[in-house]
């Protein structure tokens, strides 16, 4: 009985088929070469930009020393110092919680 495409040759089915297989392979394997690759890159992007020097803070006794040197302005004083004090008081825990816990429960005198 002949097949009814008349392309079909039952010899080179496997071959093809074989060819394919290997073709998706290598996709696969392309695609899973490129992920690793990919995550050793963000991985040593983050390592990167968290070794990164911060940012040049001052203390207010610094910016009162470079503008007392003439290093600055008084203009360029005040700037500076909102931005310390800005800063400080985001990073500064706030006012007392009367005793109150992190979850909000009074902390026991006892210890216990």
């Amino acid at each position: 009985m002949r097949p009814e495409h008349a392309e079909f040759d039952p010899v080179a089915t496997p071959a093809l088929l074989a060819a394919d297989s290997l073709t998706t392979f290598g996709w696969i394997a392309a695609a899973v070469v490129l992920s690793v690759a990919g995550g050793y890159v963000v991985a040593w992007m983050r390592r990167w930009m968290r070794a990164a020097e911060p940012a040049a803070t001052f203390t207010l006794h610094d910016l009162r020393a470079m503008r007392a040197d003439g290093r600055i302005s008084e203009a360029e004083y005040e700037v500076l110092r909102r931005g310390v004090i800005r800063s400080a008081s985001v990073d500064a825990p706030g006012p007392d919680s009367g005793g109150l816990e992190e979850g909000g429960s009074r902390r026991d005198a006892g210890g216990a």
